[in-house]
């Protein structure tokens, strides 16, 4: 991943995890708790229907409009193809990538979106319904199933070495190391498209 120089106005994390495994893990409230420890300031909105999913990120777009900036965090599961939401629809790619189209350029284009979220690196593929001018910079995510445990540890380690102004290719692999195998992956949203090109 290329290097970003971004300065966000807070963490936005869009919590989709059924009622039940929210209330078992607060992997949401976890990574709050910690992130406000470290000084930094998040929004956490949390959604029970893929309706209520696609309204936040309709939120996050007014709130880009207002001039905010942020880095995205979805916190729920996963899949190649999509999004699981709490009431067992699914959130597609494509579906992602028409709400994001609405948040300004100037913030979009300098997000990274963290997926923790099983198979998250596939978000990437919500690049192949949206503009270059109008994509989020780069996707953080693991390329398999992921345990909750996981989750939490991976976020702690990327948000500290974040703090400490590591490059994000840089944190990646580190994480990865500490993990003792390749559980986090990066790629920018030119990177992606470049790849897509060179196949076709």
């Amino acid at each position: 991943m290329n290097h970003l120089d971004a300065e966000y106005d807070y963490v936005a994390i869009i919590d989709f995890l059924p009622e039940a495994d929210r209330r078992r893990h607060q992997l949401a409230q976890k990574l709050m708790a910690y992130l406000a420890k470290n000084g930094v300031e998040q929004n956490c909105l949390t959604c029970r229907t893929r309706k209520g999913f696609l309204t936040a990120l309709q939120w996050l777009a007014i709130e880009s409009q207002k001039g905010k900036k942020f880095m995205l965090q979805f916190i729920g599961h996963g899949e190649t193809n999509g999004l699981d939401m709490p009431d067992d629809a699914i959130a597609s790619w494509r579906q992602v990538g028409a709400l994001l189209s609405r948040v300004r350029p100037e913030t979009i284009s300098r997000s990274i979106l963290n997926m923790t979220c099983c198979w998250g690196i596939n978000a990437i593929k919500i690049a192949d319904h949206l503009p270059l001018e109008t994509c989020f910079f780069g996707v953080l995510g693991p390329g398999r199933e992921i345990s909750f445990t996981e989750g939490y540890k991976v976020n702690t380690k990327l948000y500290k070495k974040m703090f400490a102004g590591a490059p994000v290719n840089q944190i990646v692999a580190e994480i990865n190391n500490e993990f003792g195998q390749r559980i986090l992956y990066n790629i920018t949203a030119a990177g992606y498209r470049k790849l897509r090109k060179e196949q076709h």
